[in-house]
């Protein structure tokens, strides 16, 4: 499926200024910001939603390693490594000397430790750019209350709802992002707009519990009714869904991904443990029955369809039967790739108490033995695809002829090919695979 023949639009990521700007660009009282962004998709949208708040304003963004007047460290703290992270970005924004350092997102822990001038967390992130430039003394700036554009990105990441109700034992998000909260079905199809305008062909719907779209506002339809709203107002968009839980799939949800050719035949469905009395305590809301269940009912709906997910290891109490279930469940559910983490205790979060916690030498021989195994599952999904045609959206230009891309069911592919553009999509034929990268050309 190639661009259509017309006049092109301006490229995704054109409208924000260049790193460094002009010295004539600058807007009396602006000044120039870096924003290092850790963690999910939402943090990702939280910090452009910020750039573009500032660069409307005239701010510029300060190059890596030169000093700024604002940096914002959007923070993570799902793992400790995601605190780790964010703790070694404040040190390095501090020795080079930021005259305004912020820190905002998912806390660490003892946040008033780390040195931060200003400290704002996830449920307070809209006043960001109003608090920053109260702390600095100077004129307000505004939002749109959503993006124009994604900056860098061919695929734009599109927040529809944040914040989650659902209180994991070991899952600290909750505490950070508060209640379940939606924007109105206007203010996404808006944006969705916008997006296409700006050059995106491609939308990765958002959220901290994206299928609980429209709870609490009564949206009618849900996230399956929003999707068919944006496909309405986009036609020339594809749509992705980032990570959803299993028990919010619904029925017309499954029946739109078996019938909507630009929903795109991937899916991340976090499943966590393949053992049901670890997912018991882990109070998730499913078991590895009903997890599936429901693979079963969606690739009945749609042939090709590929599967994510993140699976953790080590939540206190997991044995080594716990585990093996784990390894069985990855291989029979033949997921394309997944996300595996050892489990960190977050303070304020119901596991981080229990009885059980497994020594740290265990969890780390169990992820080197689970790497393994969703290693050649990933390889055995990949191999499978040489020979079909996929759509591919093309994301980076390597060399002249070579071009690298994600196809709709959420595979890399690198496309050999003449006269192609850098955010178009077009069909290719699969006609290799080199380790993990599949091998295509475009399709005549």
């Amino acid at each position: 499926m190639s661009s259509p023949d017309r006049k092109r639009r301006v490229p995704p990521g054109r409208r924000s200024c260049d790193e460094g700007g002009s010295p004539g660009s600058r807007v009396p009282g602006a000044g120039t910001l870096r924003i290092k962004t850790f963690g999910c998709k939402v943090n990702q949208y939280d910090s452009q939603l910020l750039l573009e708040s500032f660069t409307r304003a005239g701010w510029r963004l300060a190059a890596d390693g030169r000093q700024a007047d604002v940096c914002v460290i959007n923070a993570c703290t799902v793992t400790a490594e995601a605190d780790r992270r964010a703790r070694q970005a404040l040190r390095r924004e501090r020795r080079q000397g930021v005259k305004l350092l912020v820190l905002v997102g998912c806390l660490p822990p003892h946040v008033e430790e780390l040195g931060a001038d200003l400290v704002v967390r996830a449920k307070d992130k809209h006043r960001l750019p109003t608090l920053i430039m109260r702390r600095l003394g100077r004129a307000d700036v505004s939002s749109l209350g959503g993006i124009g554009a994604f900056t860098g990105r061919q695929r734009a990441l599109m927040l529809v709802q944040t914040g989650c109700d659902h209180k994991c034992a070991y899952c600290v998000v909750p505490l950070q992002r508060g209640r379940e909260r939606s924007r109105t079905v206007r203010q996404v199809v808006a944006e969705a707009r916008r997006l296409a305008a700006s050059g995106h062909r491609e939308l990765v719907l958002s959220g901290i519990r994206l299928g609980a779209y429209g709870k609490g506002r009564k949206i009618s339809g849900g996230l399956a009714g929003l999707v068919k709203d944006i496909l309405v107002a986009c036609p020339e968009l594809r749509l992705r869904l980032s990570s959803i839980e299993p028990g919010d799939i619904s029925r017309e949800l499954i029946r739109l991904v078996g019938i909507e050719h630009r929903l795109c035949p991937h899916l991340h469905l976090p499943v966590q443990s393949g053992s049901s009395g670890v997912l018991k305590a882990m109070r998730r809301d499913y078991g590895r029955r009903e997890y599936f269940q429901l693979l079963r009912e969606l690739r009945a709906a749609r042939a090709g369809l590929e599967v994510s997910s993140d699976v953790m290891v080590g939540f206190p109490g997991e044995s080594e039967k716990d585990f093996q279930l784990t390894i069985s469940l990855v291989k029979k559910c033949g997921f394309l790739k997944v996300h595996a983490f050892r489990y960190s205790p977050r303070p304020g979060t119901a596991a981080a108490d229990f009885p059980g916690q497994v020594p740290h030498s265990v969890k780390k021989e169990r992820m080197r033995r689970l790497l393994e195994v969703t290693g050649k599952v990933r390889r055995e999904r990949l191999r499978a695809m040489v020979g079909r045609e996929l759509d591919v959206l093309i994301e980076k230009r390597l060399v002249p002829g070579r071009y690298r891309g994600r196809a709709d069911n959420y595979a890399e592919v690198e496309v050999q090919g003449s006269k192609l553009e850098v955010g178009g999509l077009y069909q290719v034929r699969v006609t290799g695979l080199v380790e993990d990268m599949l091998v295509a050309e475009r399709s005549c």
